[in-house]
């Protein structure tokens, strides 16, 4: 197998992660949902913010399979759109998962509205700026609900680890860089969020051991 080829199938792979580990994420959090009700935190909310970001990689490898044909293009599409408006809506449900100011959610949300309208005007560093904002937000409200700090390493891992190794991406156009983007930033970091939710909000009798 040539290095190409290799590096071509486990950048697909590394897009296809996700498929396979949401499904088990949406378990662990369904079997904490009595711990997360204890908690104030929305069980249906949460598990809507995995859907969606199940629809973000989705719409992701359909632009990178059939509109990019991964090489590396700057060029707009609704697919791209629609990734980017997935990825704020994901961000956002995590947010009023937990309980919060009602005042900031309508705030956050229309981050939210206006990310298809930044998108189209190719505002890209904006689109950043709502993605760090929401999961600021996100870490906030779930470092004061679960009590640890340890929240904010979902803002360490989905923007700012996702945001150097795309700036590597576009200054190399290695495609070894964008694997890790996708396994050491948006992945580690939603998983890293998951595990720590459900650890938080286990079941009590699971907690005593």
């Amino acid at each position: 197998m040539s290095g190409t080829s290799f590096l071509s199938e486990a950048l697909l792979l590394s897009h296809v992660v996700p498929y396979l580990t949401i499904p088990l994420e949406m378990l662990c959090l369904w079997r904490c949902r009595h711990g997360m009700k204890r908690k104030r935190v929305s069980h249906l909310l949460v598990q809507a913010a995995l859907a969606m970001f199940l629809c973000a990689m989705a719409a992701e490898l359909l632009w990178h399979n059939f509109v990019q044909h991964w090489e590396y293009k700057n060029e707009t599409h609704w697919l791209r759109n629609l990734f980017y408006c997935s990825l704020t809506m994901a961000s956002f449900l995590l947010c009023v998962s937990f309980r919060g100011d009602p005042e900031l959610d309508v705030l956050l949300g229309g981050l939210v509205v206006a990310t298809p309208f930044v998108y189209s005007m190719q505002m890209k560093s904006a689109l950043w700026i709502i993605l760090i904002l929401l999961n600021f937000f996100v870490c906030w409200r779930a470092s004061e609900v679960l009590q640890t700090r340890l929240a904010f390493l979902f803002l360490f891992f989905s923007c700012f680890v996702n945001l150097f190794f795309l700036s590597l991406l576009f200054h190399t156009w290695n495609p070894v860089f964008h694997i890790a983007q996708d396994l050491l930033g948006t992945w580690a970091g939603l998983e890293i969020f998951v595990r720590l939710i459900c650890w938080r909000c286990a079941p009590l009798q699971q907690t005593a051991k």
